[in-house]
């Protein structure tokens, strides 16, 4: 009947409503997967030093333009550690997560590139790249540097940068359209010695992982070729 035809389109759209709110619920609420200190280092429990911890920074940009830089070592964070006495940090883990501050659905293509400045060639200076669409949610990347800087080096504080490229038609930048949001784990030591770094990330290559929380919160990981993103993009 017309009034059982009604009532069943009314019941798929309260679902279909229901649905959208599960989903927006799921971006408002997801986070950066967290790593265990132990998959990163190996430790030590009956015999540590000052210099066997493993220190984690976090920081979120909530509402980043289209194009944008962001330095990840802070000259205050490192100036702690000098006043310590201590000399060098060692990289062990990087998370980066691009995470759209929009509904889902939104053709969204995004570029980051993870670059270590104090190389003078653009293609050595690639740590880690994520090419990817916020279509469907947040895409993020776990990177593993496993290398060591002086921090009492003035340039140190200025050799890892994030570069945030997204398409200007398509999200106006001014509006901070993009939360970025990054993780480090690290060491810092007084000499520079065998920091017992569990993993290491392949020079060419990044696993990115895109979240389609419209499919039930899959997270569906991607291999990326650095020498294929970048023949795509100009040295700047």
């Amino acid at each position: 009947s017309q009034q059982d035809a009604s009532s069943s389109i009314s019941q798929d759209m309260i679902e279909q409503e229901l649905r959208i709110a599960e989903i927006e619920n799921s971006l408002h609420n997801w986070s950066i997967p967290l790593v265990k200190k132990c998959e990163v280092y190996k430790q030590h429990s009956i015999w540590s030093t000052n210099q066997d911890e493993v220190h984690i920074l976090e920081y979120s940009y909530l509402g980043t333009k289209t194009n944008k830089i962001i330095n990840l070592l802070e000259q205050i964070v490192l100036n702690e550690h000098i006043r310590k006495g201590y000399n060098f940090i060692h990289l062990g883990l990087i998370q980066v997560v691009a995470k759209p501050n929009y509904r889902l659905g939104v053709n969204s293509p995004i570029l980051l590139l993870l670059r270590d400045l104090r190389m003078k060639q653009f293609s050595n200076s690639i740590i880690s790249i994520l090419e990817g669409n916020l279509h469907d949610g947040p895409a993020f990347f776990n990177c593993y540097p496993n290398f060591s800087m002086n921090i009492r080096n003035e340039k140190t504080c200025n050799a890892l940068k994030l570069y945030v490229k997204i398409p200007d038609e398509i999200l106006d930048e001014e509006s901070g359209p993009i939360q970025i949001i990054f993780r480090i784990y690290y060491k810092v030591t007084k000499i520079d010695y065998n920091y017992k770094a569990l993993r290491s990330s392949p020079k060419n290559e990044t696993i990115l992982v895109e979240a389609k929380l419209n499919k039930s919160s899959i997270q569906v990981p991607r291999r990326l070729s650095h020498e294929e993103v970048i023949s795509k993009i100009p040295e700047d």
